[in-house]
């Protein structure tokens, strides 16, 4: 008796684009757990920042880089080349529509590209004025995105991946609430992970968790082993495997 054919499931590329290296180690590990999952490979190829390959560092980005990136490789749908013009005014132009997101997605064979900011930032952001009684935290924040991409809504080939208040909440999720509480609303991330003994240090005279990749990369794996109790209390890390498991 003939066994049915296994139909092979095609391997998923994604460029990333996000806070940092932090952010980078959560992403991966969850897509890696993913992948195990689905029986299919999710290859996450960091897009911004990258590793300095002479340091092995990262340099420092942020949610202010994460703009400046999508302002630098936005669509700008009114460049039409006149071919009255000059060469050299051609190649000019030839180079800036290189610098497209769809131009990255194309030629590095990936299905999408993934963009994450935290949330916590909403107050930051200058596009708009942020009322925290009133605005949707994580509309306010996906507005601003589409404003930087010169679009009208989040494109197709994007994925917009914004945590409230940051993906921290994530790794808070891991731990039995003392009391009923909805992630999606809690401010005091760090504060609550220092109390529970995560590795902190001082910042102008004030205690922070301790962002390190070789941390995270812990944090991570902390993640994965309570995955369906994380994805229940926090809807965006619910969203993203969702995402990936598609």
């Amino acid at each position: 008796m003939d066994l049915p054919e296994q139909v092979e499931k095609k391997k998923k590329i994604y460029l990333l684009v996000c806070e940092g290296p932090t952010d980078i180690e959560i992403i991966r590990g969850i897509s890696n757990h993913i992948s195990e999952k689905i029986g299919a490979e999710i290859d996450i190829r960091e897009l911004s920042p990258t590793k300095d390959m002479t340091t092995g560092n990262y340099p420092s980005h942020g949610w202010t880089a994460v703009k400046s990136w999508c302002e630098k490789y936005s669509l700008d749908k009114g460049i039409v080349i006149d071919p009255a013009l000059q060469d050299w005014q051609k190649k000019l132009l030839q180079a800036k529509q290189s610098f497209r997101w769809d131009t990255l997605i194309k030629f590095s064979g990936a299905d999408g590209i993934i963009l994450q900011i935290d949330t916590d930032i909403a107050e930051e952001m200058n596009h708009l004025a942020f009322d925290p009684v009133n605005d949707d935290r994580k509309a306010f924040c996906e507005s601003a995105v589409n404003i930087w991409l010169n679009e009208q809504s989040a494109p197709e080939e994007i994925y917009y991946l914004l945590s409230t208040y940051s993906s921290e909440v994530w790794l808070l999720a891991t731990h039995e609430p003392a009391i009923c509480v909805n992630y999606e609303d809690i401010q005091d991330v760090e504060d609550r992970l220092i109390s529970l003994g995560y590795s902190k240090k001082n910042i102008k005279g004030k205690p922070r968790l301790r962002k390190e990749p070789k941390l995270y990369k812990n944090y991570s794996e902390k993640i994965i082993e309570k995955i369906d109790i994380v994805r229940q209390r926090c809807v965006e890390c619910e969203n993203f495997c969702s995402f990936l498991e598609k």
